[in-house]
């Protein structure tokens, strides 16, 4: 699954911001974006948790599946891209 099929270029980029400033907690202010972008990629319709330190369980494996899905992507691109340059080099 590419990321172009979830997002537009504009959530992309403001998802993998979001991932990078997230290190202990998610901030309140977040949530609605981690939530949102860990249904789209898992296909989960489950409500979203509340912040508090019982759904931790939750909030972790929503950040493990989006982090897993850009680091993909990542190395889906960088594949992309060396495929481009081989191809150029080649020509």
């Amino acid at each position: 699954m590419n990321y172009q099929d979830l997002f537009t270029p504009t959530e992309w980029t403001e998802l993998k911001d979001v991932m990078k400033s997230i290190h202990d907690r998610i901030p309140d202010n977040h949530m609605g974006i981690v939530w949102n972008s860990y249904q789209r990629i898992s296909k989960d319709n489950t409500r979203q948790p509340c912040g508090c330190p019982s759904a931790a369980k939750y909030w972790i494996t929503a950040v493990n599946v989006i982090n897993d899905f850009i680091r993909q992507q990542n190395l889906l691109q960088a594949g992309n891209l060396a495929k481009e340059i081989n191809n150029q080099e080649n020509q």
